[in-house]
């Protein structure tokens, strides 16, 4: 999905969503064509920074799908829930926010994100679903 992740953003009311389309050959496996979540923001630099984020953790939660052939369909919507949840959360900060705070959370997320990676990975080592 690479940079032009960001027009998978899309404003709906006063904040941002992200519509992710499933790859055709996933379409059976979550059971729909596209994906929708609120960004929870209504500033665009951090919806865009998320839908990017996202966009390629989702790219390798896809990846995982596949070589993971036994998870059933509610396994999946369970992990692609757990990582939106993780990748789009925002905690409720002060008003005035440094950017040294935006940073610690980008990278607060992000260890997140990567924590749900390494145990999906280690369950397909593992083949413990």
């Amino acid at each position: 999905m690479g940079m032009h992740s960001a027009r998978y953003m899309s404003r709906r009311g006063r904040l941002f969503q992200l519509r992710v389309p499933i790859p055709k050959d996933l379409h059976h496996r979550f059971n729909r064509k596209e994906l929708r979540w609120s960004l929870q923001t209504a500033d665009r630099n951090i919806a865009r920074r998320r839908t990017l984020r996202a966009s390629l953790a989702f790219v390798e939660l896809c990846d995982t799908i596949r070589i993971m052939s036994e998870l059933s369909n509610s396994k999946i919507k369970t992990l692609v829930q757990e990582l939106f949840d993780v990748l789009v959360s925002e905690h409720k900060l002060l008003s005035a926010i440094h950017p040294l705070d935006l940073d610690f959370e980008d990278d607060q997320q992000r260890a997140m994100a990567e924590d749900i990676m390494l145990s999906l990975t280690e369950q397909i080592q593992t083949r413990d679903y």
